[in-house]
């Protein structure tokens, strides 16, 4: 490399130190960044890679009669089947004190022919194993059950064999009870992020030979296929066929079917955790960008610093284009090893993560090595920094051969706004507000230019994410804003509410304004499955466009429902609820809260259809003649107070018809139902925005704090000038006082920006997830937040005022 190569190495063996401390910088800084962002992969990714590992099923289809094996294997034939496994739902109870079914909010499955939970479906054992096969009394549980019952690993569950049907769980059994054995805890896929009523309720994993023995002579719960589709499989296409089939096989099945798609599930789990990682990757962004501003300005000054020999080296032959070459090899080395150094901090951030939803699809997150992500951003951070250091470089390699210490570094540049203010504001004030806005030049020169637009960035950060977080702690905390346009819920899932004895209840309720009907359904949209309900009344999930369903060919779907199928308010769309597909009209898009039965998809925000309770009525014979509703929503008097509704509630539970699980639910229930998977996602992360804005905040105060101690160490000989030409110790700390206030006004111009990026920002997110779109105005904490800037950058100017009052004269023009 020759003249370069050993000028390189003489500055090496010379500014080692320096180097070093730079590079530590960049590295440490740029691994937070790097780790943030390989953390918003990680989220993103953390369930698709669980469902890959699990071989999570696509689909389960379910038999309106129990014991339809030889229909289910013949599902299970179909082309486009890769793999499939039976469950059968067992009549296995936990008993309580008194020796009968006690409580149990749940279910105990058992794979029938061994597969589910072992190679379709497997659960994250978070302790000891799963069951073997041949062991009738080895029981695997959720995590819920574990909690709810205070169970690990050998605990013995006592239960008994007791039939839905004519005895009824708390009737006496003819089964003496018998004890199950705890040999594992789990997670299942479908507890990630509940997206239906049995994905928050216990579960027992029983084994083959367990269905074998306690199921013998009993009648099922329920009973099912869980399918694993083929690649770019139909899935509509196969749930038809397994529809057409049930239809010809009615004495076995029923007649019809129940069909949950899972890979539409998964779908929308993965819409679920993706503001999360979105949030991740925002912070990544603002703060690499402010970060890159102000560590810019260190990579400027060391490059300034080092060029104090330029004009030497230019006597003695060196060319421009070979003084370029040398600083941006040293930039070059410096931001090699700070690109080391930021992988390894990356790497060690990496157990943080993934946050929210997405860190319960692992056992223990631990260390992640994304060789992907961790090359690309070490390769982005030697980039950029080369590119950061090409003008300077060109620029200082652009002084004229002369003495050492002589380079210049460019013309001062003057403030106009500094100029016109010297004549209103007091000598200090004027003198302040000038070292804010103007550089100076040479070695002398401080970077505040790129000061203001890192402390603008970061205060628009600061102000984007704080109005994302109010609005963030609005949703979650207003059902209204997620479609619950109700009060209670009362509801019969799968069975019937006759009208005849709920409606007198709820007409003569003091405490009820209005309340409706209403029927479950699945359906599909242009060949796309969404839940269906069927509303009679006027309360109903809330439209944010248009207007309810009037007449049978009328519908309304929410907004991801709409954005899915291409469609929007007043056009036509392929609708099939069971019969074949009709054309019907959107007249209006609503926000949908969770709204479905056990373990089959329920609505949620922007995914959901709605009609008129006619078009959902079922048609079973065994009905034909009872008028009655699966749910009912009830809007209560303003005013009602918490008595008042635990009483209504109290009235409405004893209507529940004999052998049905029946609900009664309110929004002061803690764990609300009707809550979407969205929703709940969310508030587990409702306090990061303030995290990160709080981080965001402290970069900008680093680089206020950082500029001010600069400028005292760069302007020394300016400083000793003030003191000599007659300014007081106060006034030259008065003049770093206004320069920091003059910092901090010029940097509020951030708080609108990020207001108008922060409400464009939750708009969006708002069309994405379907949610209605009102956006609340951080106003209060967006005006404190002026007075607060202005007084927080005095107090950061303190310690640096104090220091540019204790200059002395004589010594520091002395060392000039």
């Amino acid at each position: 490399m020759g003249a370069i190569g050993v000028r390189l190495r003489a500055e090496l063996r010379s500014s080692w130190r320096s180097w070093l401390a730079l590079a530590l910088l960049i590295g440490i800084f740029g691994g937070v960044v790097l780790g943030v962002a390989a953390g918003a992969r990680r989220t993103a990714t953390a369930f698709p890679h669980l469902v890959d590992k699990s071989n999570g099923s696509d689909g389960l289809v379910g038999a309106f009669k129990n014991g339809a094996n030889d229909y289910y294997r013949t599902v299970g034939r179909d082309p486009r089947v890769l793999d499939f496994g039976l469950i059968g739902g067992m009549p296995v109870y936990p008993v309580g004190p008194d020796g009968q079914p006690g409580s149990f909010n749940g279910n105990a499955l058992a794979p029938v022919d061994g597969k589910i939970g072992s190679t379709i479906d497997r659960p994250l054992v978070l302790a000891g194993r799963l069951p073997k096969p041949d062991a009738p009394r080895e029981v695997f549980v959720n995590e819920i059950s574990g909690r709810m019952r205070h169970l690990h690993v050998g605990s013995p569950i006592k239960v008994v064999a007791a039939s839905l049907g004519d005895e009824g769980r708390d009737a006496p059994t003819d089964v003496e009870p018998f004890t199950l054995t705890v040999v594992g805890i789990g997670r299942f896929n479908s507890e990630i992020v509940p997206t239906t009523k049995f994905d928050i309720t216990e579960l027992l994993l029983m084994t083959p030979a367990g269905y074998r023995t306690y199921a013998k002579n009993r009648p099922l719960n329920f009973d099912g296929i869980f399918v694993r589709l083929r690649p770019g499989a139909d899935a509509n296409a196969f749930r038809h066929a397994a529809k057409a089939l049930a239809q010809t096989r009615s004495e076995e099945v029923g007649g019809d079917i129940l069909y949950a798609d899972y890979a539409d599930r998964n779908a929308r789990v993965e819409r679920t955790i993706q503001p999360q990682a979105a949030a991740l990757a925002l912070f990544a962004a603002f703060a690499g960008l402010s970060g890159f501003l102000v560590i810019g300005q260190a990579l400027s000054r060391q490059l300034s610093d080092d060029a104090t020999e330029v004009p030497i080296l230019r006597t003695i032959g060196l060319t421009r284009a070979q003084l370029v070459r040398l600083a941006l090899l040293r930039t070059g080395l410096v931001a090699g090893v700070a690109a080391v150094i930021a992988v390894v901090v990356a790497v060690v951030m990496s157990p943080l993560f993934p946050i929210g939803a997405a860190r319960r699809a692992y056992v223990h997150p631990g260390v992640d090595v994304n060789v992907a992500v961790l090359a690309a951003g070490a390769v982005v951070i030697v980039a950029l920094f080369l590119a950061r250091a090409a003008v300077p470089a060109w620029r200082l390699a652009s002084t004229p051969a002369g003495v050492e210490g002589t380079a210049s570094g460019g013309n001062e540049r003057t403030s106009a706004t500094a100029g016109w203010l010297s004549g209103v504001l007091p000598a200090s004030a004027a003198t302040g507000v000038r070292m804010a806005l103007e550089p100076g030049r040479g070695r002398t020169a401080v970077p505040v230019r790129t000061t203001l637009a890192g402390a603008i960035v970061a205060l628009a950060a600061v102000a984007t994410t704080a109005t994302f977080a109010v609005n963030l702690n609005r949703l979650v905390s207003t059902p209204r804003l997620y479609g619950r346009g109700w009060d209670v819920l009362f509801d019969a899932s799968f069975g019937p509410l006759p009208r005849d004895t709920v409606d007198p209840v709820l007409r003569r309720s003091h405490v009820v304004e209005s309340y409706s009907g209403g029927f479950y359904g699945e359906a599909s949209v242009e060949g796309k499955p969404v839940t269906a309900v069927g509303i009679h009344g006027p309360v109903r999930p809330v439209i944010v466009s248009g207007r309810a369903a009037a007449r049978a060919d009328e519908v309304v779907l929410g907004s991801v429902t709409l954005r899915r199928t291409h469609r929007s308010v007043g056009d036509r769309v392929a609708v099939d609820l069971g019969d074949g597909a009709t054309q019907m009209r959107v007249v209006g898009r609503a926000v949908f809260p969770a709204m479905g039965r056990g373990s089959f998809p329920q609505t949620g925000l922007g995914e959901g259809l709605m009609v008129t309770d006619r078009v959902l009525e079922p048609r079973d014979e065994s009905l034909q003649g009872l008028s009655f509703f699966n749910f009912f929503l009830i809007k209560l008097q303003p005013g009602t107070t918490s008595a008042q509704e635990r009483a209504l509630v109290r009235a409405l539970t004893p209507l529940c018809p004999p052998q049905q699980d029946c609900q009664v639910r309110t929004t002061r229930d803690h764990d609300l139902a009707e809550r979407p998977a969205e929703i709940a996602n969310l508030e587990r992360i409702r306090w990061t925005p303030v995290v990160l804005a709080g981080v965001l905040a402290a970069l900008a105060i680093a680089t206020v704090a950082h500029t001010l101690l600069t400028s005292i160490r760069r302007r020394r000989r300016d400083l000793a000038m003030l003191k000599t030409i007659g300014f007081q110790r106060g006034q030259v700390s008065a003049a770093v006082a206004w320069q920091a206030t003059t910092f901090a006004t010029v940097a509020l111009i951030g708080l609108p920006l990020g207001l108008a990026l922060g409400r464009v920002l939750w708009r969006a997110l708002a069309n994405q997830m379907g949610i209605v779109p009102d956006v609340a105005t951080p106003a209060l904490a967006l005006v404190l937040a002026v007075p607060v800037t202005i007084v927080l950058a005095n107090v950061i100017a303190v310690v640096p005022g104090w220091l540019a009052g204790r200059v002395r004269p004589a010594v520091a023009l002395r060392a000039e």
